[in-house]
């Protein structure tokens, strides 16, 4: 096992009697070792979710990049091209998949800069992202808790980045209501004044992410004043046989 960037090798010259003694010791060349291991394994993944991967090994430099091809010998072949690249972001890359490209086994590779080398660090399968609500339908009631949860086929644990927002347009950059705490996948509104009757519920992959609406999830904002006058309006109809 190296455990070095750069290796260096010698010529050993014994002398004849025997004794395996070394007369000399000669410089002849040195190789450098390259070796490249992400931090978390990527077999199965989703498009849109952005996976944020650290990469350990030798020989590692800040312009390297992971590119996404269908065979990383024959990506260094020049017999293919890159499907996709991802930079080095501070200490760690950010993989975001746009397309499945048909569901087809893909190859991650990691390429050194300073040697035009790549080596295959991962074989990946892409999914398009289903991401859906626990309920298609809420209501909202002002100056009341309002709980949404998100569900799907994306990795969901404490490291995601994702927010949730109501906003009054799909484009979900209109009266844009955000969340007052979360826990995971949970998320709470506690809003104190709707400026429209109907939301759409917006998610954020992260802070880099374009905010989007989820298909077929929908907020309507239910007052809290007309519920009551509603309920009274009953009652006397009741109490007057009507």
């Amino acid at each position: 096992v190296v455990a070095e960037d750069e290796v260096y090798f010698f010529y050993r010259f014994f002398s004849d009697d025997n004794t395996n003694d070394v007369d000399e010791l000669v410089y002849v060349t040195s190789m450098n070792v390259l070796e490249a291991t992400l931090s978390t394994p990527l077999t199965s993944v989703v498009t849109e979710y952005p996976y944020y991967i650290t990469v350990s090994g030798l020989s590692l430099n800040t312009t390297d990049i992971i590119v996404l091809a269908q065979s990383c010998n024959a990506l260094q072949a020049g017999e293919v091209n890159a499907l996709a690249e991802y930079e080095l972001m501070g200490e760690q890359f950010r993989l975001v998949f746009t397309e499945t490209y048909g569901g087809v086994e893909l190859e991650l590779c990691y390429y050194f800069q300073n040697f035009e080398v790549y080596q295959t660090v991962s074989t990946v399968v892409i999914s398009a992202v289903d991401v859906t609500t626990a309920s298609h339908e809420y209501f909202a009631i002002t100056n009341d808790l309002l709980e949404i949860e998100v569900l799907g086929n994306f990795p969901s644990n404490d490291d995601n980045r994702l927010r949730l927002s109501l906003s009054s347009v799909s484009t979900c950059n209109q009266n844009v209501i955000e969340f007052t705490t979360m826990d995971t996948n949970l998320f709470v509104f506690h809003v104190l004044d709707f400026t429209a009757l109907e939301y759409y519920v917006c998610i954020q992959w992260d802070e880099f992410a374009t905010p989007r609406a989820i298909a077929g999830t929908s907020v309507l904002v239910k007052e809290l004043g007309e519920s009551r006058a509603l309920l009274m309006g009953r009652l006397e109809r009741w109490a007057y046989g009507e």
